[in-house]
């Protein structure tokens, strides 16, 4: 995959996840208390894709 696949592909995954929330597929994380995936202590405070392909795919995450 080269850059601008990979940016194109971040954009498309980025809306999806924009959209899953607006939708309320996906839980504001500002209105609930998801915890991090990662650390499993603190609240999550964004979305993080392991993979760009699989846009809906995505681990709650906090800041550290």
């Amino acid at each position: 995959m080269n850059t601008l696949e990979f940016y194109q592909a971040r954009q498309r995954a980025l809306h999806a996840v924009s959209q899953a929330i607006y939708q309320g597929v996906l839980p504001r994380l500002r209105d609930s208390n998801v915890l991090c995936t990662d650390c499993k202590r603190r609240p999550a405070t964004q979305y993080d894709h392991r993979d760009y392909s699989k846009p809906l795919e995505v681990q709650p995450v906090c800041q550290s």
